[in-house]
């Protein structure tokens, strides 16, 4: 009886797993040729993002939201709530990384998208 139950259950499995690798054909399509290209478009600017380190992201990210010129850390600090220090040693990473632009107006220090 039980020898019945567990090839009863190992035949639900395979079933199981076939409905999932078939389901999984139609997610995984290889896009042909042609598609390739709008892919690229779409896919470039998220490797740049992609391609920055997790803890600066955020700042990067809060960049681009206001606007990606002329932001200063504090304003950056207000808005993510962490202190001005910590968001201006984000930022100024950013700029060594070459992923931001720093200019200094006076006391001032106001960082752009490159």
């Amino acid at each position: 009886m039980r020898i019945k139950s567990f090839f009863k259950a190992m035949a639900e499995v395979k079933y199981e797993l076939r409905e999932i690798n078939r389901k999984m054909d139609k997610i995984l399509v290889v896009p042909e040729h042609g598609e390739l290209e709008g892919m690229e478009a779409i896919m470039k600017p998220l490797d740049f993002i992609l391609g920055i380190p997790d803890h600066l992201r955020n700042t990067f990210l809060m960049v681009l939201k206001l606007g990606g010129t002329h932001i200063s850390a504090q304003r950056i600090a207000d808005v993510t709530g962490h202190c001005r220090p910590m968001e201006s040693s984000k930022l100024c990473q950013l700029v060594s990384l070459g992923k931001l632009r720093k200019n200094r107006e006076g006391r001032k220090v106001y960082f752009s998208i490159s």
